[in-house]
């Protein structure tokens, strides 16, 4: 039972990386991978969802500070 709960919540989490799009799901995001992957250390999906979700924020702002599109 607990294991199918982590999962689902594992799931969820990795929605919440590949959809975040606004600064506070971005960071709510990131700080929920964070807490994740304390209990979890060896779980590469979601360090890659994290890492490319922070490569994306930085693409962004590297296209705001050039004044490419918003």
């Amino acid at each position: 039972m607990e294991e199918d709960s982590q999962r689902r919540d594992r799931q969820e989490l990795l929605e919440r990386l590949a959809g975040a799009q606004t600064p506070p799901e971005v960071a709510s995001a990131r700080t929920a991978a964070d807490n994740w992957l304390v209990e979890h250390p060896d779980d590469d999906e979601v360090r890659q969802a994290r890492e490319r979700l922070e490569a994306a924020e930085l693409e962004e702002d590297l296209d705001l500070e050039e004044g490419g599109p918003t």
